[in-house]
């Protein structure tokens, strides 16, 4: 009944059968006392009924096939007369399952194997278009991060000996990884690389001149409406983590902060002053680079406005730097500040 009733709730069915050629002995003295020794061990998983015979896989491995498994059954404590034959002989108490190994050796990898191939499958599936399988995500993947690393690359290569904005050189590291997906979801499509074209052409030339990160960011969203419009939803969800989490941390750490920043200085002096030099002492006292930019004439002619690039040797502006021009240029307009931001303009 407790068999019939386990059926009734788990409605088992037979997955492997086991077989071997059993030697069974018993005490005479107690015959609840048994010991059986079983070898050629074997087992199959299909033609489970026992009318095709017993014939299977050797369950044991090649170097173990000769050996014999011996089982002691007894009804309570062993007789002292078998415990000293045991021990004489180093024969010690071990657990062994003839099912449990082969569904832990046999059953249960191929199971595994299954499982692994449905995953992949599945990841497949979420990382392809619902309207066209023609990309994997492994390739999505390493194309994404070589084109990270090659902008990174890139944006360092730019910055070299050059004054640049931190929006524009982390807009020029993330910009290889946006043109990748465009080109990868765009391969081999005349008609979406016809749309995308026009579409990129619209926000570049139909709308005012943004910074770099706002143009970057105009390409990103871009890029992810190409993905969803294209079927690959599994790539844009992805897409939009690898390049968001590298935006925000390349904003978030110190990547392509100007070391030393250089300032525009623009000074007003009288007509009858001679701008050639006169200010090359102070320069030299204050500053590590200076370089005269452009001069321009205002009030009717009556001044000269000279403007300088500067990098000044002190973080801040200094005082005393700005009191000692003004003592030159007879108390006139002194502007000292940071470089206009158009240079960050796309």
């Amino acid at each position: 009944h407790e068999i019939d009733w386990f059926q009734h709730l788990w409605h088992t069915t037979p997955k492997v059968f086991l077989a071997y050629d059993r030697i069974a002995m018993y005490c005479e003295e107690d015959s609840e006392l048994r010991i059986t020794f079983d070898q050629n061990i074997r087992w199959r998983d299909h033609l489970l009924s026992l009318s095709f015979g017993d014939e299977g896989y050797s369950l044991l491995p090649e170097e173990h096939q000769n050996d014999v498994l011996m089982e002691i059954k007894i009804p309570a404590a062993m007789p002292l007369w078998l415990s000293a034959l045991l021990d004489e002989a180093g024969i010690f108490p071990t657990s062994f399952s003839k099912y449990g190994y082969c569904y832990q050796h046999y059953i249960f990898p191929q199971w595994e194997k299954i499982l692994f191939l449905e995953a992949k499958s599945m990841l497949d599936t979420l990382f392809a278009s619902v309207i066209s399988t023609t990309v994997n995500w492994q390739a999505i993947i390493l194309c994404t991060l070589s084109s990270l690393i090659l902008g990174a690359a890139a944006a360092a290569i730019y910055c070299y000996k050059n004054t640049y904005t931190k929006s524009f050189v982390v807009t020029l590291a993330l910009l290889p990884a946006m043109v990748q997906i465009v080109i990868m979801l765009v391969n081999g499509n005349l008609g979406a690389g016809v749309a995308v074209m026009g579409a990129f052409s619209l926000v570049r030339f139909r709308s005012v001149p943004g910074s770099a990160r706002e143009i970057g960011s105009l390409f990103f969203a871009m890029a992810l409406g190409l993905a969803t419009g294209m079927g690959y939803l599994g790539y844009a969800v992805l897409f939009l983590l690898l390049i968001g989490i590298a935006n925000i941390l390349l904003y978030s750490t110190s990547f392509a902060a100007p070391k030393l920043i250089d300032r525009e200085l623009k000074i007003t002096i009288p007509e009858s002053l001679d701008y050639e030099g006169v200010f090359d002492d102070l320069f030299d006292k204050y500053t590590t680079r200076h370089e005269l930019l452009h001069v321009k004439t205002s009030n009717m002619g009556s001044l000269y406005e000279l403007c300088y690039l500067v990098r000044l040797k002190d973080t801040g502006i200094n005082k005393n730097f700005l009191d000692e021009i003004r003592c030159r240029n007879g108390n006139l307009n002194i502007t000292c500040g940071r470089l206009s931001t158009v240079r960050d303009e796309l």
